[in-house]
């Protein structure tokens, strides 16, 4: 009877073993599922965490240039610049002399409402002189300075290279210029800005190659060259570096040979973009 009850229970034991088993079949696999989801959360924080610091903003982020920017008469500032236009820039045609293509800047005494010479002329930027004219027409006495464009404010920088590049002397112009001046190079050098200073006083002690910093000393407003009254014209390019040498002139008896080709180049070429100084000036305190 012991034996028949011993192999009883014995018997319900492995059934009940292998009903177990069958009931466990399938949370068995939850470990897998469970070993996945673990698997994959390293990889939501695998990339370590830089605790922020001054060297990695200044990596990112480089300090901006300040670059100081001058109005240019001496004694008066950009704001009141813009109530002493008396004649405001004349876009031209492509490949036009058109005699006007800058902006005038005049002082007027305000008893006579004549036009006062004698005021200082001062560099707006700093950089490289490329020009220096004494008494040569349309300029009379001026000087033209050229900044690159990495030495340029941001906010100017910005503004130019939304503008169409210069053409390598693409345009026809409607002025008949001297053999050899649309001599393009073979390289194109840096982009710079170029702003000539007209119709001062006298002739600029600055001298070509020389470098100048804004505010500096240029020479003083007259009359000189193409000028019915003493003011200030100020003329804005911007173009490849290193292609304007020396001086320039119109046409006339005296102008020499480069003077004539540097006035083509300047003036109807497409190597060299006119730009409203206003454009940049009007900005500035």
């Amino acid at each position: 009877m012991r034996i028949f009850l011993f192999l009883f229970l014995f018997a319900c034991f492995l059934f009940s073993g292998c009903s177990n088993n069958a009931q466990f079949e399938q949370p068995v696999k939850a470990p897998t599922i469970t070993s996945r989801v673990t698997e994959n959360k390293p990889q939501l924080t695998s990339t370590p965490f830089v605790e922020p610091s001054t060297t990695v903003n200044e990596t990112i982020v480089p300090t901006e240039r300040v670059v100081e920017v001058s109005s240019p008469l001496q004694e008066y500032s950009m704001t009141r610049l813009m109530d002493m236009i008396s004649n405001p820039y004349h876009p031209p045609k492509s490949g036009s002399d058109d005699p006007h293509q800058g902006v005038d800047f005049s002082i007027v005494d305000p008893d006579y409402q004549i036009a006062l010479a004698g005021e200082k002329v001062q560099s707006i930027l700093e950089g490289e002189v490329v020009m220096v004219m004494n008494n040569r027409f349309p300029y009379g006495n001026s000087v033209m300075i050229e900044t690159l464009f990495r030495d340029l404010p941001p906010g100017w920088v910005e503004t130019l290279v939304e503008m169409p590049l210069p053409d390598s002397f693409g345009i026809s112009p409607a002025l008949t210029c001297p053999s050899g001046w649309d001599k393009a190079p073979n390289d194109k050098p840096d982009l710079a800005l170029y702003i000539l200073y007209a119709h001062l006083h006298e002739p600029t002690a600055v001298e070509v190659n020389q470098l100048v910093q804004s505010g500096e000393f240029l020479g003083s407003v007259g009359e000189s060259g193409n000028a019915l009254a003493p003011h200030l014209h100020v003329e804005m390019r911007y173009g490849y570096s290193r292609e304007l040498n020396g001086s320039m002139a119109h046409y006339d008896v005296s102008a020499s040979q480069e003077e004539m080709e540097n006035y083509c180049r300047w003036r109807v070429s497409g190597w060299y973009r006119v730009v409203d100084p206003l454009l940049f000036l009007k900005d500035v305190p």
